[in-house]
């Protein structure tokens, strides 16, 4: 699951993911939902990825969370499943997990981002910290879908997408709680 708020690019995260895993011929639903507000409101994607076929692309708990925003966190935390990993972006989102029993990646998305000069860099830098932490999609796919799917400044994008995937893959052990 991707959460964010509108406007954060959690879909356009979840849809870069899948293009991705479709480039390695898995198995790929992608089922965005966003709130009636453009921006500001609660926008998710479910992706699920599988050497098998899919059943359906509703996920009712999840393997990995990336959370956006506070909201996020709150509302989408109790959907992983116990020992999932949750990748927040920790210069947005202050509060900590209430669960115990998850696997956190703190992503300090602000300072990483520093000198980027991308507009919202949030999305993608969080996409490559679960990338380098979770070994499911090639990163080098990720690269390929971003330039495939003409994202505007593809290669700042491609600057944050290694920024979030060398972060968590520095120590994991420190990093992922």
């Amino acid at each position: 699951m991707v959460a964010g708020s509108g406007g954060q690019g959690a879909l356009l995260a979840g849809k870069i993911l899948a293009e991705a895993a479709l480039s390695e011929r898995l198995n790929v639903t992608w089922f965005p939902y966003y709130g009636a507000a453009m921006r500001g409101g609660t926008s998710i994607c479910t992706v699920v990825v599988s050497d098998k076929p899919i059943s359906s692309p509703v996920a009712g708990m999840a393997d990995v969370l990336i959370a956006m925003s506070r909201a996020s966190l709150e509302d989408f935390q109790e959907r992983l499943h116990p020992g999932g990993l949750l990748v927040m972006d920790s210069s947005n989102i202050k509060s900590r997990p209430e669960r115990s029993d998850i696997r956190v990646l703190e992503v300090p998305v602000k300072e990483m981002a520093a000198g980027l000069k991308l507009k919202k860099p949030a999305n993608v830098i969080l996409l490559g910290a679960f990338v380098g932490s979770c070994p499911v999609i090639d990163p080098e796919m990720v690269m390929d879908a971003m330039k495939r799917m003409k994202l505007a400044d593809v290669e700042l994008n491609a600057k944050a997408f290694v920024r979030g995937k060398e972060f968590s893959s520095v120590d994991k052990k420190s990093k992922v709680i």
